[in-house]
């Protein structure tokens, strides 16, 4: 008898979604930097939902080092490094990301905000406070504060 490794119909499509919704997260944040969006738009604060953390510490490097050794050629100048520009105008939003939390310096802290996505199916209710303990273990409480409540709700208006 042969087994079916995927027994919904589009279950791997869908599955492979989920597990990179950031992937076209590096391609829009160069696009908008390098296009000078935020130049001409400082004010304007977008948002990653539900794509993690983890990832931006090393694009923010390469947009960096990209940027340094080729804005001459490419003719690309920019008022600040690219990272400068997520700093000053990104947010990323995660569900589960205890690597994104653990280098949340990296990522920075500003950046973060943790989304329960509640009442989907992958929201962790009704054990979200435990996830977040067990994400933010040994993480100093002002920062844990920030990520996991204050930067969404100063964005949101709701603080």
């Amino acid at each position: 008898k042969t087994r079916k490794v995927a027994t919904k119909r589009g279950g791997a499509a869908q599955l492979t979604a989920f597990a990179s919704s950031m992937s076209r997260m590096p391609t829009l944040i160069a696009e908008m930097t390098f296009n000078a969006v935020f130049v001409r738009f400082p004010g304007l604060t977008m948002v990653g939902g539900e794509v993690g953390a983890g990832w931006v510490p090393f694009l923010l490097q390469e947009l960096d080092d990209r940027y340094k050794r080729n804005r001459y050629w490419c003719e690309v100048d920019l008022e600040m490094l690219p990272s400068e520009y997520f700093r000053r105008n990104w947010k990323v939003g995660f569900l589960r990301d205890p690597y994104g939390v653990r280098n949340c310096d990296a990522v920075g802290v500003e950046n973060m905000m943790w989304c329960s996505d509640f009442p989907h199916h992958i929201n962790d209710w009704p054990y979200s406070r435990y996830v977040i303990d067990e994400m933010s273990q040994g993480l100093d409480a002002a920062k844990k504060r920030k990520i996991f409540c204050e930067n969404a709700g100063k964005l949101y208006g709701f603080l």
